[in-house]
């Protein structure tokens, strides 16, 4: 190829690449949702409808499309939301369902916790005294660093199992506010049958803590396919 066309065709490439990325997720959008259901009073194409499910269903499909995922990925994910009938194009439900009867027989991880609510009760936000240092002969000659004050924290453990028959990867803890922080006193790749503990931390003291009923979440991630992110719950009652 000449070093003209070369040239050409990057040119091409370029000035095309952003109508790709502009018209591709708009295409895509209309044809998913001529070829399923849009989950209203009457049995139409998703693009038929208005009603309040129909919308549901619609911003399902665009976060889905959003992800970039593949036009089958799509339509299976759907599918196993709302159930392969919910697809009205005979040739992809077929394929949907062909998908969903291989992947059943396949061993999963199953993520089981010991507790999805984690009640605190009653805590406070003053921080705990400072604890007295017994001095002895030899403080004399080194410089005694002043103890730093306790922060007003409540620690807690939860454990968590692999239930399934297949190795659980867990991913990404986000917590639902800054006072929340959590990490794991053990490993984050199960083999079926083994356990890990998450330690739980919450800051009292945090400067958006307010006196009075807290409720947190701290939402977790793992390659579990039925239950791909769960969300643990924090309570608790803070007082002065």
């Amino acid at each position: 190829m000449h070093l003209r066309n070369i040239i050409n065709v990057i040119i091409l490439n370029i000035v095309l690449w952003p109508q790709v990325l502009w018209t591709q997720p708009e295409d895509l959008k209309t044809e998913i949702y001529q070829n399923v259901t849009g989950g209203c009073a009457q049995r139409k194409p998703l693009s038929e409808e208005q009603c309040y499910e129909a919308q549901i269903r619609k911003a399902y499909i665009d976060v889905l499309i959003g992800k970039t995922l593949s036009q089958d990925d799509i339509y299976y994910k759907f599918a196993r939301r709302y159930s392969a009938n919910s697809i009205l194009n005979d040739e992809i439900r077929k394929i949907v369902k062909q998908r969903s009867a291989k992947e059943s027989k396949m061993p999963k991880p199953r993520i089981v916790f010991e507790s999805l609510n984690y009640h605190l009760g009653s805590v406070s936000r003053t921080p705990p005294p400072i604890p007295r240092r017994k001095f002895t002969w030899k403080d004399r000659k080194s410089h005694i660093a002043e103890t730093p004050r306790p922060r007003a924290q409540v620690a807690g453990k939860i454990t968590i199992w692999n239930k399934g028959k297949a190795s659980l990867v867990i991913g990404e803890l986000t917590p639902s506010h800054g006072c929340i922080s959590a990490t794991f006193n053990g490993p984050t790749d199960l083999a079926p049958g083994q356990s890990t503990t998450l330690n739980l931390l919450v800051d009292l003291e945090h400067p958006l803590v307010d006196l009075g009923p807290l409720h947190e979440t701290l939402a977790i991630t793992s390659n579990d396919p039925e239950n791909p992110t769960v969300m643990l719950t924090i309570d608790a009652d803070v007082t002065p």
